[in-house]
């Protein structure tokens, strides 16, 4: 992985938070406060209504914040062990180094998620418990302990360790498949980002 699979990460990344992170929303509600909302439709009208459209993208800056730095523990985790292994080509190899750095990035993802769902939750603004995620954070740490942050982080590894052996995997396997000579080198960029979209479906 170049610089610039790690830029396309960073922007892949951001793109996907901004898209996706509406819904995330609405299910994050629909599973901690379900007794308030009818169903997912009900769910999303409900926010706009009483919240406005911001109120679908609460907590959204704490994923974002982290992008540079959990992209940087990805590329990094996986190109390291990827040139510890015999066989730095195989696609076993890359599946290895993906669930290493799928780990890795556990330690961050999994506090990063949790100021994203404090957040998520409050549905009254005025009377708002946690301003920022900032806030958020000085306010667990202070009130419950530093221990706080590490709350589910066995599960988000458990979760993100599989999940990315399989992304870089099926990446490589892709993006050679795509290739007229069976190397990375003879790809396009269109080719690398099918490659991706393809993966990641």
């Amino acid at each position: 992985m170049s610089g610039l699979d790690f830029l396309a990460g960073c922007f892949g990344g951001a793109a996907g938070v901004l898209a996706g992170h509406p819904l995330d929303t609405v299910k994050v509600r629909l599973q901690t406060q379900n007794h308030l909302y009818r169903g997912t439709w009900h769910c999303f009208t409900t926010i706009i209504r009483k919240e406005h459209f911001r109120g679908l993208y609460k907590g959204m800056s704490s994923p974002l914040a982290s992008l540079t730095l959990v992209n940087a523990i990805v590329f990094g985790v996986h190109g390291n062990v990827v040139k510890q292994m015999k066989n730095e080509t195989a696609i076993s190899t890359h599946f290895l180094a993906g669930c290493c750095a799928g780990a890795a990035q556990g330690f961050i993802a999994a506090p990063t998620e949790l100021l994203k769902l404090r957040i998520q939750i409050q549905t009254d603004d005025a009377h708002a418990k946690y301003k920022s995620p900032y806030h958020c954070l000085r306010t667990i740490i202070k009130e419950n302990g530093f221990r706080t942050l590490t709350r589910g982080m066995l599960a988000t590894q458990l979760r993100d360790c599989p999940a990315f052996g399989i992304y870089f995997a099926s990446y490589e396997y892709m993006a050679r498949k795509m290739s007229k000579d069976g190397t990375m080198e003879a790809l396009t960029s269109s080719q690398l980002l099918l490659a991706g979209d393809r993966e990641s479906a």
